[in-house]
């Protein structure tokens, strides 16, 4: 189901356009018609961050971009909704840590605001390039008060 569509970019040279959905049933990532969703990385990024944890279909925003100059698949990302993933603080930090490592990126730099419950995590995202260039993104939201 089609979530939202955007344009990114600062010039058409370099713009994409891009699809989100949500699945209305469970699926395998190769059977989505989307190449870059179905490459090791993506299935490694998911088996890290939802270990044994069941997620409903809605907990998962799927999006592809394509070049605007071309038509051509530029890049996709995988959004999960932490939400539908309860976890600690602690948690999150422990799963996004060994997502740095496991793809070899730069540290985040959020445990203070996690941890003094400023904030929230509302969903972490794994981005994938046609040169299989990696991106995390970590979606925060504002602590929710106790009253």
């Amino acid at each position: 189901t089609l979530a939202s569509a955007a344009l990114e970019g600062a010039s058409p040279a370099d713009a994409r356009a891009k699809l989100y959905w949500r699945l209305d049933r469970p699926a395998a990532l190769s059977a989505l018609g989307v190449p870059l969703l179905a490459h090791p990385d993506c299935r490694r990024f998911l088996a890290r961050l939802m270990g044994e944890s069941a997620l409903p279909p809605s907990g998962l925003v799927l999006s592809a971009g394509f070049s605007v100059a071309d038509g051509t698949l530029a890049d996709v990302k995988i959004d999960l909704c932490a939400h539908c993933l309860p976890r600690s603080p602690r948690a999150w930090l422990r799963l996004l840590e060994e997502c740095r490592h496991d793809f070899d990126l730069a540290p985040i730099g959020v445990g203070s605001g996690l941890l003094d419950g400023r904030c929230e995590v509302a969903f972490v995202g794994f981005g994938l390039d046609g040169m299989a260039t990696r991106r995390l993104n970590l979606y925060l939201k504002p602590a929710a008060t106790v009253h």
